[in-house]
Protein backbone atom coordinates (compact mmCIF):
# COMPACT_ATOMS: atom_id res chain seq x y z
CA UNK A 1 0.00 0.00 0.00
CA UNK A 2 1.62 3.29 -0.72
CA UNK A 3 1.71 6.33 1.55
CA UNK A 4 -1.43 7.95 -0.76
CA UNK A 5 -3.57 4.83 -0.50
CA UNK A 6 -2.89 4.55 3.22
CA UNK A 7 -3.62 8.28 3.49
CA UNK A 8 -7.57 8.08 1.53
CA UNK A 9 -7.93 4.99 3.72
CA UNK A 10 -6.85 6.75 6.77
CA UNK A 11 -9.47 9.29 6.03
CA UNK A 12 -12.11 6.88 5.06
CA UNK A 13 -11.58 5.11 8.95
CA UNK A 14 -11.92 7.93 10.61
CA UNK A 15 -15.56 9.31 9.03
CA UNK A 16 -16.13 5.72 9.44
CA UNK A 17 -15.43 6.15 13.17
CA UNK A 18 -17.15 9.49 13.70
CA UNK A 19 -20.16 8.16 12.33
CA UNK A 20 -19.63 5.09 14.53
CA UNK A 21 -19.10 6.81 17.99
CA UNK A 22 -22.41 8.66 16.95
CA UNK A 23 -24.25 5.45 16.88
CA UNK A 24 -22.54 4.20 19.84
CA UNK A 25 -23.29 6.93 21.92
CA UNK A 26 -27.00 7.24 20.50
CA UNK A 27 -27.50 3.39 21.19
CA UNK A 28 -25.86 3.61 24.73
CA UNK A 29 -28.40 6.35 25.58
CA UNK A 30 -31.32 4.18 24.31
CA UNK A 31 -30.29 1.48 26.35
CA UNK A 32 -28.99 2.66 29.36
CA UNK A 33 -31.27 5.78 30.08
CA UNK A 34 -34.34 5.02 28.38
CA UNK A 35 -35.03 1.57 29.23
CA UNK A 36 -33.68 2.30 32.70
CA UNK A 37 -34.35 4.75 35.21
CA UNK A 38 -34.02 5.33 39.11
CA UNK A 39 -37.01 3.52 39.53
CA UNK A 40 -36.49 1.15 37.11
CA UNK A 41 -32.65 0.75 37.63
CA UNK A 42 -30.16 -1.26 35.25
CA UNK A 43 -29.72 -4.01 37.10
CA UNK A 44 -29.44 -8.21 36.67
CA UNK A 45 -32.90 -8.75 37.48
CA UNK A 46 -34.59 -5.77 35.17
CA UNK A 47 -32.61 -6.83 32.66
CA UNK A 48 -34.03 -10.43 32.25
CA UNK A 49 -37.28 -8.99 32.53
CA UNK A 50 -36.52 -6.56 29.47
CA UNK A 51 -35.21 -9.32 27.69
CA UNK A 52 -38.75 -10.58 26.88
CA UNK A 53 -40.18 -7.18 24.81
CA UNK A 54 -39.02 -7.38 21.49
CA UNK A 55 -38.49 -4.10 21.74
CA UNK A 56 -35.96 -3.83 23.98
CA UNK A 57 -34.08 -6.62 21.95
CA UNK A 58 -33.86 -4.40 19.09
CA UNK A 59 -31.93 -1.85 21.08
CA UNK A 60 -29.74 -4.42 22.93
CA UNK A 61 -28.62 -5.88 19.42
CA UNK A 62 -27.90 -2.04 18.11
CA UNK A 63 -26.17 -1.09 21.21
CA UNK A 64 -24.07 -4.41 21.38
CA UNK A 65 -23.14 -4.46 17.27
CA UNK A 66 -22.35 -0.88 17.41
CA UNK A 67 -20.07 -1.30 20.58
CA UNK A 68 -18.11 -4.46 18.87
CA UNK A 69 -17.76 -2.56 15.55
CA UNK A 70 -16.12 0.53 16.80
CA UNK A 71 -14.17 -1.65 18.93
CA UNK A 72 -12.77 -3.51 16.19
CA UNK A 73 -12.88 -0.68 13.80
CA UNK A 74 -10.48 1.29 15.73
CA UNK A 75 -8.49 -1.59 16.99
CA UNK A 76 -8.18 -3.66 13.60
CA UNK A 77 -8.49 -1.00 11.08
CA UNK A 78 -8.04 2.79 12.45
CA UNK A 79 -5.11 1.68 14.38
CA UNK A 80 -2.95 -0.32 11.97
CA UNK A 81 -3.87 2.71 9.48
CA UNK A 82 -2.74 5.38 12.19
CA UNK A 83 0.77 3.38 12.70
CA UNK A 84 1.28 3.61 9.18
CA UNK A 85 1.18 7.11 8.38
CA UNK A 86 3.11 7.74 11.69
CA UNK A 87 5.88 5.77 9.71
CA UNK A 88 5.80 2.69 11.48
CA UNK A 89 5.29 -0.76 10.08
CA UNK A 90 2.15 -2.59 11.71
CA UNK A 91 2.59 -5.53 13.58
CA UNK A 92 0.48 -7.98 15.24
CA UNK A 93 -2.37 -6.21 17.31
CA UNK A 94 -1.12 -7.25 20.33
CA UNK A 95 2.42 -5.35 19.22
CA UNK A 96 0.54 -2.87 17.79
CA UNK A 97 -1.63 -2.11 21.31
CA UNK A 98 1.55 -2.48 23.30
CA UNK A 99 2.97 0.06 21.10
CA UNK A 100 0.61 3.34 21.75
CA UNK A 101 0.49 1.80 25.25
CA UNK A 102 3.79 3.04 25.60
CA UNK A 103 3.04 6.06 23.47
CA UNK A 104 0.75 7.40 25.90
CA UNK A 105 -2.94 6.79 23.69
CA UNK A 106 -3.76 3.93 25.30
CA UNK A 107 -4.09 3.10 29.33
CA UNK A 108 -3.72 -0.70 29.22
CA UNK A 109 -3.53 -3.34 25.76
CA UNK A 110 -4.17 -5.98 27.84
CA UNK A 111 -7.34 -4.12 28.88
CA UNK A 112 -8.16 -3.70 25.39
CA UNK A 113 -8.23 -7.61 24.58
CA UNK A 114 -10.23 -7.88 27.49
CA UNK A 115 -12.58 -5.24 26.09
CA UNK A 116 -13.14 -7.34 23.02
CA UNK A 117 -13.63 -10.67 24.60
CA UNK A 118 -16.94 -8.84 25.94
CA UNK A 119 -17.87 -9.53 22.23
CA UNK A 120 -18.82 -13.15 22.92
CA UNK A 121 -20.43 -12.19 26.74
CA UNK A 122 -22.84 -9.66 24.62
CA UNK A 123 -23.46 -11.92 21.76
CA UNK A 124 -23.72 -15.58 21.82
CA UNK A 125 -23.69 -16.05 26.21
CA UNK A 126 -26.44 -14.11 27.05
CA UNK A 127 -28.65 -16.74 25.82
CA UNK A 128 -27.88 -19.06 28.90
CA UNK A 129 -27.16 -16.67 31.20
CA UNK A 130 -28.74 -13.03 31.91
CA UNK A 131 -26.33 -12.28 34.95
CA UNK A 132 -23.48 -12.76 32.29
CA UNK A 133 -25.00 -10.19 30.10
CA UNK A 134 -25.41 -8.34 32.70
CA UNK A 135 -21.75 -8.15 33.89
CA UNK A 136 -21.16 -7.59 30.18
CA UNK A 137 -23.00 -5.03 29.24
CA UNK A 138 -22.14 -2.98 32.33
CA UNK A 139 -18.20 -3.58 31.69
CA UNK A 140 -18.76 -2.69 28.39
CA UNK A 141 -20.99 0.73 29.23
CA UNK A 142 -17.55 1.38 31.41
CA UNK A 143 -15.30 0.91 28.50
CA UNK A 144 -17.18 3.12 26.20
CA UNK A 145 -15.81 6.60 27.40
CA UNK A 146 -11.67 4.67 26.83
CA UNK A 147 -12.83 3.17 23.06
CA UNK A 148 -14.12 6.49 22.19
CA UNK A 149 -11.43 8.55 22.99
CA UNK A 150 -8.81 6.29 21.53
CA UNK A 151 -11.01 6.94 18.13
CA UNK A 152 -10.77 10.54 18.97
CA UNK A 153 -6.82 10.79 19.43
CA UNK A 154 -5.92 8.46 16.25
CA UNK A 155 -8.27 10.33 14.44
Amino acid sequence: MTRQDNEQRLNFLKKVVHQEIQLLQYASNRLFNDHFSPTFPFSSTHLTEKLEDPEFALVLEAYTSRFCRLQDTVGDKLLPAWLYAQGEIPKTAMENLTYIERLGLLDSAQQWVEIRLLRNQMVHEYIDSPQRLFEALELAHGYEPQIVQLAKQLS
